[in-house]
């Protein structure tokens, strides 16, 4: 096994001065050791950050970006709409739960001044217009004016009524060590 070898490696691949080259190879040498070095034995961005003290997604992608001794698997659809309660929620008449939820948050703020004023102040209209057109608009605009209001409701000292949030999340991606590296590592 030759650390000293895939640091070498590393650093030879480096397109600018290479101060966390040995950081850098503790990754590598993470993946090789614990047996992610080929598509079938990846890890997962925030397994590789939670267990390898050295790894963050910048030096995870410059490790594959600019010295190719990282491979990056991209798993399932580029992202996904996640309903507070329901999970994923992609392509199941998400349009009309965005809807459904900002009448629930109208209909809590119908009932409670507080929480009127709340959903105003995130839209950044006067009270008496709070509730205007909250279903208007593309759905990107209303699922991003759902999302606000929420925040703002959760973040406030109101009560929180039966509504949540529809969020737009990336994968997180999967990677092992390249067969360059692990040539380099044996």
């Amino acid at each position: 096994m030759s650390y000293t070898r895939l640091k070498s490696g590393i650093e030879k691949r480096a397109q600018t001065d290479l101060q966390i080259a040995t950081e850098l190879t503790d990754i590598v040498e993470f993946l090789i050791t614990n047996g992610h070095t080929d598509s079938n034995t990846t890890i997962k961005t925030p397994d590789i950050k939670n267990q390898c003290p050295e790894a963050s997604y910048h030096r995870i992608e410059r490790l594959h970006n600019e010295m190719g001794m990282v491979q990056k698997y991209k798993q399932g659809p580029s992202t996904y709409l996640i309903h507070g309660q329901k999970g994923v929620v992609n392509g199941q008449g998400v349009s009309q739960m965005v809807n459904q939820e900002l009448r629930k948050v109208a209909q809590h703020a119908q009932q409670d001044p507080a929480v009127r004023a709340v959903v105003a102040n995130a839209r950044n209209v006067s009270p008496g217009q709070a509730l205007q057109g909250l279903t208007n608009g593309n759905f990107g605009n209303r699922r991003e004016r759902l999302e606000r209001i929420v925040t703002a409701i959760e973040n406030s000292n109101v009560t929180k009524g039966p509504y949540v949030k529809i969020v737009f999340r990336t994968p997180a991606n999967h990677y092992c060590a390249s067969p360059l590296a692990v040539q380099l590592y044996r």
